[in-house]
């Protein structure tokens, strides 16, 4: 199962940069975060559009398929690639 979000420390390391500029980065809204109890917790889709928009690519979000239906092999290629911008 995957992280849905991460405590600064786990998105400094993400990031490669240090807990304060992720700090900095949720002051200046770039990174999208909640509050739980005292602590803050850093959405893991917001870090990857942060570095996608610092790299210059496009994120595809991977599509949701509803039961019953079932993708094409050139859908199954494009879900979830990253693509230039």
């Amino acid at each position: 199962m995957e992280l849905l979000i991460a405590t600064a420390a786990e998105a400094a390391d993400m990031l490669g940069v240090s807990c304060s500029s992720v700090y900095g980065l949720i002051a200046a809204k770039p990174l999208g975060s909640i509050k739980i109890g005292r602590s803050r917790r850093v959405s893991v889709a917001s870090i990857r559009h942060v570095t996608a928009a610092s790299a210059g690519v496009e994120l595809v979000e991977p599509r949701i398929e509803r039961s019953g239906e079932s993708a094409t092999p050139e859908e199954s290629e494009e879900v979830g690639d990253v693509l230039p911008a």
